[in-house]
């Protein structure tokens, strides 16, 4: 089958209710015409098979990786971006350090299994924020769900985000349990910063720090 042949034959919202796939079916027709369209200008100047262009990269639009297994059959080297958060759930004052194997188990499994059944699936962003209290995080002047200000849903305040976004006076424990967490992402997502050293800004909005820099210079801010 030439790449030309290539088309989504479902679209990535299998358990959609009506509401909701009246709210996203035009946007999900429309992504994915879009991204067939783009797959097909790379491949026309590429050609297919190993070695003949880049692996294409497509965004998950936020749906259930599951969700996009089998969308775009026979396609050649075609990837799976997603971009996935602790930041936005429950909200919680536990100290970082107890977050360490949340990456785990949270992730790891999810990517694994879209690894065999989709293909290649990468992380093109993720976050050691576990609270929601980065600057605007959730939009300007939105409020936070920590604080209980968030402006566009209920919550209940967990506690100030001070501590949380008075990153230069972190303690060495902090640092070494941000870095520990960064680490325990990594191994969850299969992030590898020799592959993609550039692409992966994987910056706290906690501590405006990029990983590269916490790498490279083993925390010494």
């Amino acid at each position: 089958m030439s790449h030309r042949e290539v088309v989504w034959v479902k679209a990535p919202c299998s358990d959609c209710t009506l509401l909701s796939f009246l709210f996203h079916g035009r946007f999900v027709h429309s992504i994915l015409s879009s991204y067939l369209e783009a797959y097909n200008i790379i491949r026309t100047a590429s050609g297919t098979g190993e070695g003949k262009g880049p692996y294409v990269s497509i965004h998950d639009g936020f749906f259930s990786r599951d969700d996009w297994v089998g969308v775009f059959p026979n396609a050649d080297r075609i990837a799976l971006d997603t971009h996935p958060y602790l930041c936005f759930g429950s909200q919680s004052d536990n100290p970082v350090s107890s977050y360490t194997n949340t990456p785990c188990t949270a992730w790891a499994s999810g990517v694994n299994a879209s690894m065999g059944a989709f293909g290649l699936t990468t992380a093109g962003e993720f976050s050691n924020a576990v609270t929601d209290c980065g600057l605007f995080l959730n939009g300007v002047n939105l409020g936070t769900r920590y604080e209980g200000t968030y402006t566009l849903e209920r919550t209940t305040r967990i506690g100030s985000c001070t501590p949380w976004t008075d990153w230069q006076n972190y303690d060495a424990a902090t640092k070494q349990a941000l870095k520990s967490l960064a680490l325990a992402s990594m191994d969850a997502l299969q992030v590898c910063l020799v592959c993609y050293p550039v692409a992966l800004h994987v910056v706290s909005d906690q501590i405006g720090v990029g990983f590269l820099l916490l790498e490279l210079e083993d925390w010494q801010l």
